[in-house]
């Protein structure tokens, strides 16, 4: 007899469940089918443009003709060495970035002084647009590496520098003062409760700062006549 409750309770608490989890995944399937109709919809578009001649097909090929010339592409070694060299210099001028702005992130976070005296340094190169600094690479670097992985390194810095001081911040003071209760280590609170609490910033700084450092790779690549996609 007491069975039987016990099992329609557990059966009657995984169907909305069940029904939690396949509502979910419709509204997913539809943000996803949503989004794929934005695009092709913006491609007709654009096909209908460009065949109408509003817009010149020798600029602004039309999408139809891009996809063919892609397709045919793809068989071409050449352009997969031009995808590795742009994609060696991302991942360089990301790494970079990560290298510098997250030990910074951590020193300029948990210490007031340092965050307020280097704060106006911070506020003033954090808006200079890094497509500025295109010419200045193209006069102190070659065409090559150095110049694309320079202006991916200090596009992505910023992203992640801000993030990770602000997600050092956010630390609930409550658990800094029970640390410093139980006399833990400062080191120990930086790696068990500092740094875990600055895993989300960092991970969305780095997501913003790697889409940056591709564009300012290829934009490089472009201007600077650097070897890869560009």
């Amino acid at each position: 007899m007491m069975g039987k409750p016990g099992g329609s309770v557990a059966t009657s608490g995984a169907e909305p469940t069940r029904a939690v989890v396949g509502a979910s995944a419709t509204r997913k399937l539809r943000y996803g089918l949503g989004s794929l109709w934005g695009a092709l919809i913006v491609l007709a578009a654009m096909e209908i443009v460009t065949r109408a001649g509003v817009l010149p097909a020798a600029y602004i090929p039309p999408p139809s003709t891009v996809l063919i010339t892609l397709v045919g592409l793809l068989g071409d070694p050449a352009l997969w060495i031009a995808v590795g060299q742009t994609l060696a210099g991302w991942a360089l001028g990301l790494g970079i970035a990560i290298v510098i702005a997250v030990p910074l992130g951590l020193l300029l976070g948990s210490s007031e002084l340092a965050y307020r005296a280097t704060r106006p340094l911070v506020e003033f190169l954090r808006p200079v647009p890094s497509v500025a600094l295109v010419p200045l690479a193209f006069l102190l670097f070659p065409p090559g590496l150095q110049g694309k992985v320079f202006l991916a390194a200090f596009a992505a810095i910023w992203p992640i520098l801000i993030h990770t001081i602000y997600g050092v911040r956010n630390v609930l003071p409550a658990q800094l003062m029970t640390a410093r209760s139980f006399q833990i280590r400062k080191l120990d609170v930086v790696g068990n409760i500092v740094i875990p609490a600055a895993v989300p910033y960092l991970a969305t700084g780095i997501r913003i700062s790697s889409t940056v450092a591709l564009i300012l790779v290829v934009t490089g690549e472009i201007v600077m006549g650097s070897p890869g996609v560009g």
